[in-house]
């Protein structure tokens, strides 16, 4: 799955992660005239939150920024430990010596495994 930014900007974004699953994504990051951004040198920072507001740290070390974008992967000894239910996230890039982006954000839904379980 690719998230195409462009001259429309922010990208709305709903997750659902299943417990214990690895998440990968990746968002392509494009400037007004269709040329890409390169986020390589960028800093890269992603969090979730509870409803109650409590962050979910730990997020931006599985971010890394690319020639095109921005590359996600959450492994699964971090989605395993994410409360199920409803939270919201959101992710910002700050292009060095540049502007900071809102590179997207939505809901994310944790849902509970059955098959990585394994008999509890």
């Amino acid at each position: 799955m690719a998230v195409e930014i462009g001259i429309k900007g922010l990208e709305e974004v709903n997750l659902t992660i299943p417990q214990g699953a690895t998440l990968a994504f990746t968002i392509v990051h494009k400037d007004e005239d269709g040329h890409y951004v390169d986020h390589s040198a960028s800093t890269i920072v992603m969090a979730f939150q509870s409803k109650y507001g409590k962050t979910t740290t730990g997020t931006s070390q599985f971010c890394t920024g690319t020639e095109t974008g921005i590359s996600v992967m959450l492994p699964a000894s971090f989605t395993e430990t994410l409360p199920k239910g409803k939270l919201v996230w959101d992710i910002f890039a700050t292009i060095q010596d540049g502007p900071t982006f809102r590179m997207a954000y939505g809901t994310v839904t944790v849902v509970d495994t059955y098959a990585l379980d394994e008999g509890e």
